[in-house]
């Protein structure tokens, strides 16, 4: 037998109209955000892509500047490596491998570094920076200067 329903309540059936009604609403809200967002992303898309159009002639410009700096065997120390020098230190990397490799090539590009900054720079730990910098100081390949290291002269 069917429930009767007292005086001034609601049926199932309203309720169910009133949460749609709601739904909907909620509905059309975030369509109208997802529509602003879209808006938002196509203005930012034209503006980076007007600021890479204007930067790429002298990005172009760089890449080929370094491109030569690196021919002539200038590293980023300000110091003129040779090729013979070079050559010497890919001998060692191919040698060593693994850490010993990524220490030298951040020395190489960092001229010296802290420990700390070793760490960082070869994502490793500490430990590691400590057994990496003996190994490196066995094949006489380090030098210390107050708490920095670097590549001894080859």
């Amino acid at each position: 037998m069917p429930k009767l329903l007292e005086a001034g309540e609601p049926d199932e059936t309203q309720l169910l109209r009133e949460r749609v009604e709601e739904l909907e609403e909620e509905l059309r809200i975030e369509h109208a955000k997802v529509l602003e967002a879209r808006s938002h992303s196509a203005n930012a898309s034209k503006a980076l892509m007007r600021l890479r159009s204007q930067f790429q002639p002298w990005y172009t410009t760089l890449k080929m500047l370094m491109g030569e700096l690196d021919g002539a065997g200038v590293d980023g120390s300000g110091e003129v490596s040779t090729p013979q020098a070079n050559a010497k230190w890919e001998s060692w990397k191919r040698k060593l491998g693994g850490k010993q490799a990524e220490f030298i090539d951040a020395l190489l590009e960092h001229g010296e570094m802290t420990g700390a900054q070793l760490k960082v720079a070869c994502k490793c730990g500490q430990q590691t920076v400590y057994d990496t910098i003996a190994k490196l100081n066995k094949a006489q390949l380090l030098d210390k200067n107050g708490g920095k290291f670097s590549l001894k002269e080859l």
